[in-house]
């Protein structure tokens, strides 16, 4: 084993480059920027140390210039001499690891901002040039410790998908292609040091799993080195929740628009006793949907995740077929919109709160139920004769879309704002059930019962 120390006299900044086992160990009294190796005129390896690094180490290869630029543009060029390394020897201290914290920053400190050991990736609308290839995500600050002498110590990761190297995680290197890192550290006789890995992420081919850390510790002498597995997880954005936010976003300025403008013109239209009967409906809405609540709450603690399934059929069926029976009452543009509006109040001032989540919900819902029911001909004046059966099929032709298209947009926007991961199966129990086939069900409650309040209505 060889060692070549050099003190680069041509600058303030003091500059160290050891070779020791294959590799070259620099450091300095500043960040170093950029690391060039040479062997006579032939560049062997370049580096560009992530963060603020002080000491780099230069894994597989040997040469006998280096060329080390620092941070303000500094370049020293320095010739390497051999002379005796003083290193470990087998079996003198015990090096373990100590812990270890991902994702972490350059500073070795722990990176509170993330998920702990988790790799989280956005799923972009479509396919971009900048995803491919390796790019830096973080850090993962592995601790050594010496129950022995002072060791330096070469320390290594890679990650694992079973017993194989995983797909896109390789660090990138001068030439394109793809190489472990490695990173020397001096542990202190019965202390301890901490080490900055980088974690490079191919978003363009890293697929959603479970994989492992595999950190090696090798003590410089010939002592064993110490392995280290730890589990990480790496999921990925949804593309459909994506589209979905911004159906919402869009949806929910569309409504927002629509309820500014046309809400003056509606009061000014519409008569008296039609705004008194969709006051009363919208408040018999919001009475139930509190009451819901509480049985939603006993509901959902004995079913889990499959209460939607019940609690739909007392919330959100009953709630639609009374909008129904309003909406063939008063067949008229703005008639659902004015009682989702007036059913939104009653919650802001009996609950007190609002959130720009609940605004876009409304936008959405106005919006959407307000489009479908004009699109079928309902509030045109279309659905008030004809057979019981093609007028439930035709008032549900309005509102089960719309319907969906509101929920469906507002676990988009649950999903976006809280951070959510719901499974794919219980989406669409969610949706085609209570928001879409429970609909029909309400319509055919709506029509027969708004046929009796119109022969009793004076």
């Amino acid at each position: 084993m060889i060692a070549a120390l050099v003190a680069c006299s041509q600058s303030d900044v003091p500059v160290e480059a050891v070779a020791i086992d294959g590799g070259v160990r620099v450091s300095a009294d500043a960040s170093i920027v950029r690391l060039e190796v040479f062997e006579g005129e032939r560049l062997v390896a370049t580096r560009h140390p992530p963060g603020a690094a002080r000491e780099v180490w230069v894994a597989g290869v040997v040469g006998t210039e280096l060329r080390v630029t620092l941070e303000g543009g500094d370049t020293r060029d320095v010739a390497i001499t051999t002379a005796p390394a003083r290193v470990a020897v087998a079996g003198e201290g015990l090096v373990t690891v100590d812990h270890v914290a991902f994702p972490a920053l350059a500073d070795g400190s722990p990176d509170l901002a993330r998920d702990a050991d988790a790799i989280a990736l956005s799923a972009p609308l479509w396919p971009r040039a900048g995803d491919r290839g390796p790019h830096l995500f973080a850090f993962r600050a592995v601790t050594l410790r010496s129950e022995g002498g002072t060791v330096d110590v070469v320390v290594s990761q890679r990650v694992l998908n079973g017993s194989q190297a995983a797909d896109g995680f390789g660090p990138p290197t001068a030439l394109g292609t793809r190489a472990p890192g490695a990173v020397m550290v001096r542990v202190p006789g019965g202390g301890e040091s901490t080490v900055a890995l980088p974690v490079y992420v191919d978003r363009s081919s890293v697929v959603a799993g479970t994989y492992a850390f595999e950190t090696v510790a090798t003590p410089l002498g010939g002592a064993e080195p110490v392995f280290d597995h730890r589990p990480v997880y790496v999921s990925r954005g949804s593309r459909v929740a994506r589209v979905g936010l911004f159906a919402a976003l869009i949806g929910g300025a569309s409504g927002g628009l629509a309820l500014l403008v046309g809400t003056r013109p509606f009061l000014r239209r519409a008569r008296t006793s039609d705004l008194t009967t969709i006051a009363l409906f919208a408040t018999v809405q919001f009475v139930w949907g509190v009451g819901s609540q509480l049985f939603a709450s006993a509901a959902t603690t004995v079913l889990g995740p499959f209460a939607p399934m019940l609690t739909g059929l007392v919330d959100e069926a009953i709630r639609t077929a009374l909008m129904a029976t309003l909406v063939l009452l008063i067949p008229r543009p703005g008639t659902v919109g004015a009682s989702i509006t007036v059913g939104y109040v009653l919650r802001l001032l009996a609950l007190g709160s609002v959130t720009p989540i609940d605004l876009v919900w409304l936008g959405n819902a106005v919006i959407a139920h307000e489009a479908a029911l004009w699109l079928v001909g309902i509030t045109r004046g279309r659905g008030a004769d004809g057979p019981t059966p093609a007028r439930v099929l035709r008032l549900a032709a309005g509102l089960a879309p719309a319907a969906l298209f509101t929920a469906a947009t507002a676990l988009a926007v649950h999903v976006a704002a809280y951070r959510l991961f719901y499974a794919d199966w219980y989406v669409a129990m969610v949706l085609l059930g209570p928001s879409f086939l429970y609909v029909f069900g309400a319509c055919a409650l709506a029509v027969p019962f708004a046929d009796a309040l119109r022969r009793v209505r004076p």
